[in-house]
């Protein structure tokens, strides 16, 4: 892939992330009019950052780094068969293997999110640990989709893995606002407890839309859902072994979140939500430039890499830092400097 053919892809994904990032604009719009700033809100926030957490280890770079360099390899050293083959014993094993966590975690819910609400009374603390376990099994969605974006990223079909959070948003706005507008239409008063379990609830349909989104195009790739420990595939333990490293030093980031989550529960009511909020447009500069040209040029540098076309893993890295630099930095400085109107807009309204 050429420098304008990885920036014109850029541009794409690009595209497909804005869309994401606007409707995941709308989605935090949303949570801000129904939910507040409040206790419940807090509680929602907490027991949302948890999954989010861990899919930076399992459906976000760590993977990617470490997925698609295998399947580069087994497609060059054994066919594009082969390479399909990795990628549903790969992707059967992690789903195996994050059923496990899950359930681990499930039974440990309680004294996890004692911690992070330590200085809450007992009731945030209750509505807390419920909403985790409603939402902590989304991560095995999140991560199998993200595996089967890799599948499509491999074969250069960079779009529609890119628009996978809009259906997410989407979904969840839709299944969230359908049942509160139901449940008043009849008559009921909800109170912000109630909001904040349908936004739970919505957390999972989303992923469940957004998975069932890419399952038709990865089945025609030849892909196979296939759960189980394909410990035995070599393959399968050289993606498992190239994650590793990255998992060790992806830490770091959730350890900081962790450790200022469970500071802003000593802070008053809205803390949580603030942290939440703000983190969430930061990132909106991260993912709609950086991580673009990143899910572009990786597949990329993993075939220059295999090739020993160390020139152009060089330019392909140099095309995209300079790429990524030119609009970052520019909109970061903007949203800094325009912080407080932009808050003010998207989220002071409804509750």
């Amino acid at each position: 892939m050429t420098q304008q053919k990885i920036l014109g892809s850029a541009s794409g994904v690009g595209l497909m992330t804005l869309l994401s990032r606007f409707t995941g604009l709308l989605q935090s719009m949303f949570l801000a009019h129904f939910l507040g700033a409040g206790p419940a809100a807090d509680a929602f926030a907490v027991a949302f950052r948890l999954p989010n957490l861990f899919r930076r280890f399992t459906a976000e770079g760590t993977m990617a780094a470490a997925f698609l360099p295998t399947l580069t390899e087994t497609e060059a050293a054994e066919g594009h068969e082969a390479a399909v083959r990795t990628g549903i014993f790969f992707l059967g094993t992690l789903t195996l293997l994050l059923t496990f966590l899950v359930l681990g975690v499930l039974l440990f819910m309680n004294p996890i999110t004692g911690w992070l609400t330590m200085g809450r009374d007992a009731t945030q603390h209750d509505l807390t640990t419920l909403l985790a376990r409603i939402m902590f099994p989304y991560l095995v969605l999140v991560s199998l989709t993200a595996g089967m974006a890799g599948l499509l990223n491999f074969k250069g079909k960079f779009i529609l893995a890119a628009s996978v959070s809009i259906f997410w948003n989407l979904a969840f706005i839709l299944f969230a606002g359908g049942m509160i507008l139901t449940l008043k239409s009849s008559g009921s008063e909800l109170m912000e407890n109630q909001v904040a379990l349908i936004c739970a609830q919505a957390v999972l349909v989303g992923g469940l839309v957004q998975l069932g989104v890419l399952v038709p195009s990865a089945f025609r790739m030849g892909f196979r859902f296939r759960p189980g420990l394909h410990f035995k595939n070599p393959w399968v333990l050289k993606a498992l072994k190239r994650m590793a490293p990255g998992l060790i030093t992806a830490g770091i980031y959730p350890i900081n979140v962790l450790i200022s989550t469970a500071l802003a529960s000593r802070l008053s009511d809205g803390a949580q939500v603030v942290l939440f909020n703000s983190g969430m447009m930061s990132e909106m500069v991260l993912g709609l430039f950086a991580m673009s040209v990143a899910t572009v040029s990786l597949p990329t540098l993993a075939r220059l890499a295999e090739e020993k076309n160390m020139i152009g893993v060089q330019d392909t890295i140099a095309t995209s830092l300079s790429g990524a630099s030119l609009m970052c930095i520019p909109a970061s400085i903007g949203l800094a400097l325009l912080a407080g109107p932009i808050i003010s807009m998207f989220f002071y309204t409804g509750a």
